[in-house]
């Protein structure tokens, strides 16, 4: 998990993103698989009592980006 302050949705996804695209370009040893990533983004929203509610929804959205092909970005 990482935490931006003062960072809204389209600069934390493009900041996952650089990070996506990185781990994507790192060479592999021995014919290995290249790495992916998947990863789910989301912002406090006005109805978050918790932080528990931030973490699920990210979560979520994590596991929405691994359904659908992984090595992606979600947003939650």
């Amino acid at each position: 998990m990482a935490i931006w302050p003062e960072t809204d949705t389209a600069a934390a996804t493009q900041v996952a993103e650089r990070m996506r695209a990185a781990l994507d370009a790192t060479p592999v040893a021995n014919g290995l698989s290249p790495y992916t990533v998947s990863i789910g983004v989301t912002m406090v929203q006005a109805g978050d009592s918790t932080v528990d509610a931030l973490i699920a929804r990210a979560d979520a959205a994590l596991y929405q980006a691994k359904a659908q092909d992984c090595n992606q970005i979600q947003k939650g």
